[in-house]
């Protein structure tokens, strides 16, 4: 129980990279806990607090202050925030932007104000378990009637040619959603995660123009977009997160929705197959296809995406064991380090 003002606590690390704070609270009233910390800017170290507090909004920052609601229900409830994420978060909003070498990051120690109840309080290196599991709960709560993870923002790409109003629906971020809700049920059993993966199938039935995410290439290869722009944008990498959501959930049974996840993952496949020559440029990959429908220039994936397209191709070989995956990512690799196709 704390009841207070200014109520102080020291936590010993392990290890410098234990800058994940848990802790389990139900507030009684009005109650804030800040972490202080020191971080190396520029050539100074500077101290800068980070307070978790019983507050509806989002995030708040001034100066080296930031403020994270925590809600105001006076609930039980486990919190594991990274601070150094969190502190990076806050100095890049607003029009003042600070860097800080993460690298550096100290926690000095934590201030407790108010009146609640506190428990477990720890620092660790990870918490990979929580974070997924607070992400799969987030899907289940915030899951539409149609299935689907709504995006409530505007998007443009290729400087407006392209425009998505808020609400759109995107095949790679369903296919993740799906890859970790079948996941946690594979690992915890609880079907609530399982049920929510099978209705997000629902959205890879429904075209683009139709506020879906599926597409056909000449009319004929199924791709799931990551945009589901008009014209189409066909992006490499997104799709292929897709599939990989569509194979977790076919594989964790075998009912009517396990069945049709394997069946649009097999179309996937085999679209990729068919389509995969066209991202290769002869020194890299695309990112995606949108030159064919704009009649603009091809959009070359930068490097980072490039090995992303071949670590994709690598994983997906393991589950397919396809020549063309095989030769394709090898022959990727090689343009990273500098092999070309040959000319004519």
């Amino acid at each position: 129980m704390v009841d207070g003002l200014n109520v102080v606590i020291k936590l010993k690390r392990k290890s410098i990279s234990d800058l994940i704070l848990a802790f389990d609270v139900k507030p009684l009233a009005n109650f804030s806990l800040t972490a202080v910390l020191t971080a190396s800017s520029g050539t100074s170290v500077k101290e800068f607090t980070i307070t978790y507090t019983t507050s509806d909004f989002d995030i708040l920052a001034t100066n080296n202050d930031i403020i994270y609601g925590m809600g105001t229900e006076s609930m039980w409830k486990s919190l594991n925030r990274d601070l150094n994420i969190d502190l990076q978060k806050g100095l890049n909003i607003g029009e003042k932007k600070l860097t800080v070498k993460t690298r550096n990051t100290q926690l000095i120690r934590l201030v407790m104000n108010g009146k609640a109840m506190i428990d477990n309080i720890r620092l660790m290196a990870s918490a990979h378990e929580a974070y997924a599991k607070t992400a799969g709960d987030w899907f289940v709560a915030n899951q539409k009637p149609n299935g689907g993870f709504s995006i409530d923002v505007n998007r443009k790409l290729s400087n407006g040619a392209l425009q998505l109003k808020s609400g759109w629906y995107s095949g790679m971020a369903q296919g993740q959603a799906i890859s970790l809700l079948t996941r946690l049920y594979t690992h915890t059993l609880d079907h609530k995660y399982l049920l929510c993966a099978k209705n997000a199938l629902n959205l890879f039935d429904i075209d683009s123009k139709d506020n879906g995410f599926r597409t056909k290439f000449m009319d004929k290869y199924v791709w799931f977009e990551e945009y589901p722009t008009l014209p189409s944008s066909y992006v490499l990498n997104g799709f292929i997160y897709s599939l990989f959501g569509l194979y977790d959930l076919s594989m964790s049974g075998n009912d009517s929705h396990c069945v049709k996840a394997g069946l649009l993952y097999r179309q996937g496949v085999d679209s990729l197959e068919k389509m995969l020559p066209l991202y290769d440029t002869g020194f890299g990959s695309l990112y995606d296809l949108r030159h064919l429908g704009l009649g603009s220039a091809p959009n070359r994936a930068r490097w980072d995406y490039h090995s992303t397209h071949i670590n994709q191709l690598l994983f997906l070989n393991t589950i397919e064991n396809k020549l063309i995956f095989q030769t394709t990512a090898k022959r990727w690799i090689s343009y990273m380090k500098g092999y070309r196709a040959p000319h004519n």
